[in-house]
């Protein structure tokens, strides 16, 4: 898995194993989560690549083995072996792994 430079990620969200990180990432803060609300934590699949400049919105899941493309914005799940891209961030086809 990896992530491109200048990303920005929502606090508590759940990474995958064996994660790259370039430089400039952001981890954004979410203030007095209630505890137990499952609409603020995400989480990134093993074997996800993400592109530079994407930002991910809270509440988002994105699956195994997924490519996110440079400048999205992620405002929904990804299913397992996708490619999205675009502002906002909308399925283009197969990841063919």
């Amino acid at each position: 898995m990896g992530f491109g430079s200048r990303c920005t990620i929502s606090a508590n969200a759940e990474i995958g194993n064996d994660v790259v990180i370039k430089y400039a990432f952001v981890l954004t803060d979410t203030p007095d989560l209630n505890e137990g609300d499952k609409k603020s934590v995400g989480a990134i699949g093993s074997g996800t690549m993400i592109g530079a400049n994407v930002t991910l919105m809270p509440g988002f899941s994105i699956g195994e083995n997924c490519i996110i493309g440079a400048c999205s914005q992620v405002r929904s799940d990804v299913p397992d072996g996708e490619v999205w891209f675009g502002s906002p961030a909308k399925f283009y086809k197969r990841n063919a792994d």
